[in-house]
C-alpha cells in the first residue's frame, strides 16, 4: 500500500500559495507595509543590530495592523481627504510603522493620563 500523504515540495507550494494570498491581500499589505516602516525606521537609527533590526520590523507590522486606521484619521485631519483606497490605507500602515513604538507610547500616555483624570475626586 503506497503512502498518499502530500511531500515537502507539496507542503511548501501550498503553505507558500497560502502567504501569498494573505500577503496581497488587504490585510497583509498593510502588514507589510508596517514591516516596511519598522524597516526605515531602524535603517534611519543610531542602533543598527539585528536584534534591534528584528524588533523593528516586527513592532511596525504589528503597529500597522492595529494603528492603522488611527494613522489615517490623522493624517486625513492634517492633510485633507484620503479616501477610503486601499492605497491610502497601506499609506497609513507604513507611517503606522515608522512610528510603531512611539504612536503606542503615545496612546498609552493619552489613556493613562484620562484614566487618572476620572480616578480625581471632583473637588467642585
Amino acid at each position: 500500500m503506497e503512502d498518499k500523504s502530500p511531500g515537502l515540495t507539496e507542503n511548501l507550494v501550498l503553505w507558500g500559495s497560502i502567504v501569498l494570498a494573505w500577503v496581497s491581500g488587504e490585510a497583509g499589505r498593510i502588514f507589510v507595509a508596517g514591516g516596511a516602516g519598522g524597516l526605515t525606521r531602524w535603517l534611519i537609527s543610531e542602533k543598527k543590530t539585528v536584534r534591534n533590526g528584528a524588533i523593528q520590523v516586527t513592532s511596525g507590522a504589528v503597529a500597522a495592523h492595529y494603528l492603522w486606521p488611527w494613522m489615517h484619521a490623522m493624517m486625513t485631519a492634517i492633510f485633507g481627504p484620503m479616501g477610503e483606497t486601499a492605497d491610502a490605507k497601506v499609506t497609513a500602515g507604513y507611517v503606522a510603522g515608522l512610528v510603531g513604538i512611539s504612536a503606542a507610547k503615545i496612546i498609552i500616555a493619552v489613556v493613562e493620563a484620562r484614566a487618572k483624570k476620572l480616578e480625581e475626586p471632583d473637588n467642585g
